[in-house]
């Protein structure tokens, strides 16, 4: 038999299980995984009393990797898969540079961050070399306003406040930049901050909003 699991991008690092068919009453002993061939690389090899998962990374695009996997079962069984996984380069490989660059947005779940990636591409359009520093930057900052992510940031944006520059416990006391009210909304967020000045610079001289000019 053989199993064709769901393509990778060469920058993701996933998990992919196997459930092999058991005997009632039995269960996985031990299992090992060899690749077969191609370059996805295995990093871990672990199992359940039912499942066996495997820990990939890395590939190449377009490449076909195949690994074979052999599962021992307490009943004396010996259980043998052949596993077939392609690397695919797509709208992941953006994902998973957004999250290196931005490791407070690592946990997010990759379909969140491809969908604010996707609308942040659209708004920014073509700023040349910036192009891509840009688009992430404007993710960031929507993902923050949204409460998205492990930050303080979005933290406060999930209670409601934004562009906080000062929290002091004890006598409590919290500070805002101002800018929340500001004609800028940009600068609610580092990332914005970050982003507006990048604006600035590839759109030089006086910049009209729906708010005043900048």
């Amino acid at each position: 038999m053989a199993l064709n699991w769901p393509a990778k991008d060469p920058d993701e690092v996933l998990d992919y299980s196997w459930t092999p068919a058991l005997s009632q009453g039995d269960h996985i002993v031990s299992a090992t995984a060899t690749r077969v061939s191609g370059s996805v690389t295995l990093d871990a090899t672990a199992n359940s009393s039912t499942a066996v998962t495997l820990t990939l990374s890395g590939g190449a695009d377009g490449e076909t990797s195949v690994f074979q996997i052999r599962v021992t079962t307490h009943g004396d069984y010996v259980l043998e898969e052949t596993l077939y996984i392609t690397c695919t380069a797509s709208a992941n490989a953006d994902v998973a540079a957004f999250k290196r660059r931005y490791p407070s947005f690592a946990t997010v779940d990759n379909e969140t961050v491809a969908t604010y990636l996707a609308d942040a591409t659209a708004d920014v359009g073509d700023w040349g070399d910036l192009t891509d520093r840009a688009t992430y930057l404007l993710a960031a900052h929507n993902m923050t306003l949204n409460g998205i992510g492990s930050g303080t940031e979005a933290e406060m944006a999930n209670n409601g406040a934004t562009g906080m520059t000062r929290l002091k416990s004890g006598a409590f006391e919290v500070a805002f930049s101002g800018a929340v009210n500001s004609k800028s909304a940009y600068m609610g967020t580092r990332f914005g901050s970050q982003f507006y000045d990048l604006l600035r610079r590839v759109k030089a001289g006086p910049l009209v909003t729906g708010v005043g000019v900048f």
